[in-house]
């Protein structure tokens, strides 16, 4: 690796080690956002800032799921890692979901869930309470619907930093007078993905969430609004983006 690539893959094995840090959760949030991105801006693969074989193979590992809410946290789960190179699935009949992906994304997906699966069972029951005068059992159609809504205003903005990461690779690879080598990183990542995904869960089935098990509209419309302001560290270019010298 060049002075520079050297330079930044210690930047990103400090950043993952703060994205493992359980005394600060929004330092360790926006270390791991920060880290993803900086994958991109400087176009390197998991290899070349790694150093075990461990961390540049893809592995499956299992994630256990609270049973009674396992459809809004197996959906949380699979969004988070499908915006961060990796792919959940979830194993009907078990508490379990099958994530496959490299060891450090895997890593950046589950302490992200933790995080946010928390968030949004405190920000549920909170609404529960205000709004139905209750935060026990009978609320949970409100708080299902509650969760769910917040996951999809969570997607779209998972998504939509992800955009923005590539795209400002693509700039930076302009800059310097390159093209191309961030969409050809991409699209090898996601066709190595794919593969690894065959190798490990060659048998899966999607699935949607039936109507019914949306919980009530009332309960969406908050957790859409909820979802929209949860905090989602920006990384490169955000205000609350990590700092590592």
């Amino acid at each position: 690796m060049t002075t520079q690539q050297t330079s930044i893959a210690s930047k990103i094995k400090k950043l993952l080690a703060l994205a493992k840090d359980p005394t600060n959760e929004h330092q360790a949030a926006a270390a791991a956002a920060k880290a993803q991105e900086l994958l991109f801006q400087y176009n390197l693969s998991m290899a070349e800032v790694s150093t075990t074989d461990e961390e540049t193979s893809y592995v499956s590992e299992k994630k256990k799921m609270t049973k009674q809410d396992k459809v809004w946290r197996s959906l949380l789960y699979s969004t988070i890692a499908k915006e961060n190179w990796c792919f959940s699935v979830n194993l009907t009949g078990t508490d379990r979901c099958e994530i496959v992906g490299k060891a450090s994304n895997i890593e950046v997906v589950n302490y992200l869930f933790d995080y946010l699966a928390k968030s949004l069972v405190s920000l549920s029951a909170a609404a529960s309470k205000e709004e139905l005068g209750t935060a026990d059992w009978s609320g949970s159609r409100f708080r299902r619907g509650f969760h769910l809504g917040a996951i999809s205003s969570i997607r779209k903005r998972l998504q939509a930093q992800r955009i923005e990461s590539e795209d400002y690779a693509r700039r930076a690879e302009a800059e310097a007078g390159k093209t191309g080598a961030c969409t050809a990183l991409v699209v090898k990542s996601d066709a190595d993905l794919k593969q690894a995904v065959g190798k490990y869960i060659p048998s899966y089935k999607s699935s949607t969430i039936s109507d019914r098990a949306r919980g009530s509209n009332a309960g969406y419309g908050l957790g859409v609004e909820a979802g929209q302001r949860i905090a989602l560290n920006r990384g490169i270019g955000g205000r609350q983006a990590a700092r590592i010298s």
